[in-house]
């Protein structure tokens, strides 16, 4: 057995205490911290509808969406100030420096089922994670209005929300989860010319278009586009077979991938549905490398499968999701003999220095390991942080078409289907007893 650093780590360290602490303090709205206008202070913000943000005006026309600069006299122009953010230059108008946020999650501060107090976890893990980033981003001069509210995954309960007079003036709203609730949210901030950010549903599309929607998890889409263009790149001669098991997610997943096949044409493909008694010695080329992708998060089909192709002793190269990384007794020499990869949304380098001070800063402030919840709390709450910052209300005219490293995601934005999609998804490989991502 060679052991591998879990993608979907969950450790519990003193998790109940700090579960608790966070639910009676989000009962009792103790997370609505504000930043005072002057100094790193913070003080609790009563739930007050008439509270606004001041804001610096400017006679700046903004940048349209398409990244153009409006044309202003020689004189203003002037006022242009050039910035770095991320290696690339930027020329960047004046825009405020003092911002308004809303994140809508279902909390369920006052769960009952097993399904709401298992919500509850993920939702709060996350929560973790942003209070993380804003703590960094605070210290770093941002000045922030945040506002956190519960909608229990309840329709009635989130339109109530979105009646609150203080929701009108958000820079930025994050959440909910629901594809229904996000579609809601979306319209709200399409009419109000707020941008949403959707935190875990990846959104394929959506009723109505919304350039001011982003969806940093990457869909279906992506995932299949990200296959193609793995196969193009690594083995643009080898022939793909695609297994199907009947399963919700593969249903969702093929579709797409056979779309992509279809508009790229230059891949060689065969499909089959999974069956213990698939000849696979018919399937596997017997003198070239055989690309097998497997797209199921089943075990029992996955293990099968890779007994069966092992045993033809014929050369392959399996594809699979990165959910298998959580199997139970998976045994790492055995994928390394099949080159197995695992299509990801995400990956977190645990020998990277900034992952390393990371967790370690998360288990002094919450005595516990931070969940994968927790990174991509941290990790979209700094992206939307470090971009109200560099930007300001500008921002969206600079975020599509660039890549943007953090913890455990990379964000590269894209125009789809009426909205903005992060549209990077990573390839990993088995290497010196870690995952590492093929280039």
């Amino acid at each position: 057995m060679m052991s591998v650093q879990n993608l979907r780590r969950r450790l519990s360290g003193n998790k109940i205490i700090v579960i608790g602490l966070c639910l009676v303090l989000l009962s009792c709205n103790a997370f609505r911290l504000v930043p005072e206008t002057k100094g790193g202070n913070t003080e609790p913000v009563k739930n007050n509808p008439t509270d606004q943000t001041e804001t610096t005006e400017t006679t700046k026309e903004a940048p349209s969406e398409s990244g153009e600069m409006n044309e202003k006299p020689e004189k203003e122009s002037n006022r242009l100030k050039t910035i770095e953010f991320f290696g690339e230059k930027y020329q960047v108008a004046p825009h405020k420096d003092q911002f308004r946020i809303a994140l809508i999650l279902p909390f369920f501060y006052d769960a009952q089922s097993d399904i709401e107090k298992r919500t509850s976890e993920v939702m709060l893990d996350y929560y973790m994670g942003v209070r993380m980033a804003l703590t960094e981003l605070e210290a770093s001069g941002f000045k922030v209005k945040f506002w956190v509210y519960d909608n229990k995954n309840d329709t009635n309960e989130l339109k109530r929300i979105l009646k609150k007079r203080e929701l009108q003036s958000m820079d930025i709203i994050i959440g909910p989860i629901q594809a229904a609730h996000m579609a809601i949210v979306s319209e709200f901030g399409r009419d109000q010319k707020i941008p949403v950010f959707s935190p875990f549903t990846s959104m394929g599309d959506l009723p109505s278009n919304n350039s001011r929607f982003y969806s940093p998890s990457p869909n279906m889409e992506a995932r299949a586009n990200r296959v193609v263009d793995f196969m193009k790149k690594n083995y643009p001669k080898q022939k793909l077979v695609i297994i199907r098991d009947g399963s919700s997610y593969e249903k969702r997943i093929v579709p797409e991938l056979l779309n992509a096949l279809k508009a790229d044409g230059s891949i060689s493909y065969k499909v089959e549905n999974y069956d213990r008694k698939l000849l696979w010695a018919n399937l596997l080329s017997s003198t070239d490398t055989t690309i097998v992708y497997i797209p199921t998060n089943q075990s029992v089909v996955v293990n099968s499968s890779l007994g069966k192709i092992f045993s033809t002793k014929r050369g392959v190269v399996v594809l699979g999701e990165d959910a298998w990384a959580d199997f139970e007794d998976n045994d790492y020499n055995f994928w390394l003999s099949l080159n197995v990869h695992l299509v990801a949304t995400d990956f977190i380098n645990y020998d990277d220095p900034a992952v390393a001070t990371f967790r370690r800063t998360f288990r002094d402030t919450f005595v516990m390991d931070p969940s994968t919840y927790a990174y991509t709390g941290y990790d979209q709450m700094r992206f939307i942080g470090d971009f109200l910052m560099a930007f300001g209300e500008h921002f969206p005219a600079y975020i599509n078409g660039h890549d943007f490293r953090y913890l455990g995601a990379n964000y590269h934005f894209e125009e789809r289907s009426g909205c903005n999609q992060n549209t990077h998804v990573f390839i990993l490989r088995f290497r010196d007893q870690k995952l590492i991502p093929v280039e």
